[in-house]
């Protein structure tokens, strides 16, 4: 008899008796609205300061995770600018 394998989200898991895998797939998008959420909040936080430091090291440290998540899902973020 073969075994089959399947995703069981409601298996309990852990110290917190939750499965932290079949909580983010339930609040993914979730997840994407919070991140999202930070980053516009940072984008303004340093267009407020007169430095162009802080705006390279965002786009440089954060901004490439991001075009990186937008390019696995498809997302164009060239489009607003």
């Amino acid at each position: 008899m073969e075994k089959k394998y399947t995703l069981d989200t409601n298996k309990k898991i852990g110290r917190f008796g939750m499965n932290v895998f079949g909580w983010i797939l339930e609040h993914y998008i979730e997840l994407f609205a919070v991140l999202g959420g930070a980053y516009s909040v940072a984008r303004m936080v340093v267009a407020l300061t007169p430095s162009t430091k802080d705006d390279e090291d965002l786009e440089n440290h954060v901004g490439k995770y991001i075009k990186m998540l937008a390019a696995i899902f498809g997302l164009d973020f060239e489009q607003g600018r």
